[in-house]
C-alpha cells in the first residue's frame, strides 16, 4: 500500500470545496443513485453504477508547467513510484484525494485523473499516455515527451544515463513515420519499444502486433503470424490441432518461432492463452502441444433443463470456465460453456444427449473445436553487451 504521496512541479489550483462530483456533493455522498442514496438506507451496494466522484476531495487543476506525483510505500521508504500524465490538446488534468476502502484501506492517496473534451465539432477519441517509474534511490528518467502521430502516438523517454527510449503506439495495420531521437522509424506493428545507449546505437527492440520495424533503413521482421480454427483437441496429450488460415504464409521453417511463445484460443464465449511446447505443421495444418493442462475442471451431472447442466459438484472456480468446452469421458465435445455458477453450468446450446447426461462425468476443457487460435506477430532482440 502507497501512502505518502507529493506533487512536484506545475501550476497547480487551490484545492476546491465539496467533491469531483460538485462543489455541494458532500465527500461519500451518493448524489446519483436515489435508491443507494435515500435517508435511512441500509442495505448493500454492490448494484451501484453510478461516477463515484463523491468519494474524491480536495480536488485540484492542473494549469500548466512540469509535474509529477511521487509515492512512497509505507513499510519500505526505498520502494518509490513517480506518475506523470503527459498532456494532449482538450486534456483537464486533475489531482483529489481518496480513500483506498473506507473500512479495509482507509488511508488517503493523492489520485491523478485526466479528462479530455472533444473540440467542437469534432469527434471524441482519445489516447491518455501515463508514465510509471518504479524507483528506490533517484527516478530514473530524465524527462519524457510525448509526439502525437497520424495515427497513433509516440513517447520519448530519455533517461538519466543518456540512455533514450522512443514508445510508440498505432492502430492495427497502420503504418507510422516519424523521425525520434535522432534516428528515422518506420513502424508496420501495434507497439513498439526501442531503446538505445548514451551513444546512439541500438541497444534493444521489441514489437508486436505487425510485421516490421524499420530503424535507419534496417529492417527488422518479425516471424509470421499463425492464426486458425481448432478442429481437435486431446487433452491426455495436451495436443491441439488447428486448420490454418489459407491466406497466411506460414510454413515448416517457421514453427521454431512458435515454441515457447503464449498464443490465445478464443471463442464467442471466452478465451484463453497457452504457452507452446512443441509444434509441427503439415500442408495447412498446425499442431501444438501445451505446456500446461488443456483439463480445467471435472464435474458429475445431476440433472439438465435445456441449455443449463446442474450439478451436485461444487464448482470453485465457477467464475473461470465461461468459454470453456464440456467434453464427455471419451473427451467428445459436449458444448461451449457460456456461463457457471457453483452448481450449473450453461451451455450455448441445449447438449446432444439431453437428460442422458444425468449421473456422467463432464470434464472442461480451456480450448475446445471451433475456437480461434491467435499468434500475432511478435519479435525481441537485444544487443550482445559481451
Amino acid at each position: 500500500m502507497l501512502f505518502r504521496s507529493v506533487l512536484t512541479g506545475g501550476g497547480w489550483s487551490a484545492p476546491a470545496k465539496g467533491t469531483l462530483a460538485g462543489e455541494n456533493v458532500g465527500l461519500d455522498e451518493i448524489y446519483d443513485d436515489p435508491v443507494l442514496g435515500a435517508p435511512g438506507y441500509a442495505s448493500g451496494y454492490m448494484g451501484y453504477r453510478g461516477s463515484g466522484f463523491q468519494h474524491f476531495n480536495h480536488v485540484q487543476r492542473h494549469g500548466a508547467g512540469e509535474w509529477s506525483a511521487d509515492y512512497t510505500h509505507e513499510k519500505d521508504a526505498a520502494a518509490r513510484l513517480r506518475i506523470r500524465v503527459l498532456d494532449q490538446p482538450g486534456q483537464v488534468l486533475m489531482a483529489a484525494d481518496a480513500r483506498v476502502t473506507p473500512v479495509k484501506f482507509p488511508q488517503v492517496l493523492k489520485y491523478v485523473l485526466a479528462r479530455r473534451t472533444a473540440a467542437p465539432g469534432e469527434k471524441l477519441a482519445s489516447t491518455f499516455v501515463s508514465v510509471l517509474e518504479p524507483y528506490a534511490g533517484e527516478p530514473p528518467l530524465r524527462s519524457v515527451n510525448r509526439v502525437d502521430l497520424k495515427p497513433g502516438t509516440a513517447v520519448i523517454a530519455v533517461r538519466t544515463d543518456g540512455r533514450t527510449d522512443v514508445v510508440v503506439r498505432a492502430p492495427a495495420g497502420a503504418i507510422v513515420r516519424l523521425p525520434a531521437a535522432g534516428h528515422e522509424f518506420v513502424v508496420s506493428a501495434q507497439t513498439a519499444v526501442a531503446t538505445f545507449d548514451a551513444g546512439g546505437k541500438l541497444e534493444r527492440l521489441f514489437f508486436a502486433g505487425g510485421p516490421s520495424v524499420v530503424i535507419d533503413g534496417t529492417k527488422h521482421r518479425a516471424p509470421p503470424r499463425a492464426a486458425g480454427r481448432v478442429t481437435h483437441i486431446d487433452p491426455v496429450k495436451e495436443r491441439v490441432t488447428i486448420q490454418l488460415d489459407k491466406n497466411l504464409p506460414f510454413a515448416v521453417p517457421d514453427v521454431a518461432a512458435l515454441v515457447g511463445r503464449v498464443v490465445s484460443f478464443a471463442s464467442p464465449a471466452g478465451a484463453t492463452a497457452h504457452t507452446v511446447a512443441t509444434a509441427a505443421v503439415v500442408g495447412g495444418e498446425l499442431t501444438l502441444t501445451t505446456k500446461d493442462d488443456l483439463i480445467v475442471g471435472l464435474f458429475r451431472v445431476g440433472s439438465v433443463e435445456g441449455k443449463t447442466v446442474h450439478t451436485p459438484t461444487r464448482l470453485v472456480f465457477a467464475p473461470s470456465y465461461a468459454g470453456t468446452t464440456a467434453l464427455d469421458a471419451y473427451y467428445r465435445p459436449i458444448g461451449l460453456v457460456r456461463q457457471a455458477d457453483q452448481d450449473r453450468i450453461e451451455l450455448v446450446t441445449p447438449p446432444e444427449a439431453g437428460a442422458a447426461l444425468a449421473g456422467r462425468d463432464v470434464w472442461l476443457s480451456s480450448v475446445g473445436p471451433g475456437d480461434r487460435l491467435e499468434a500475432p506477430y511478435v519479435f525481441a532482440w537485444q544487443r550482445d553487451s559481451r
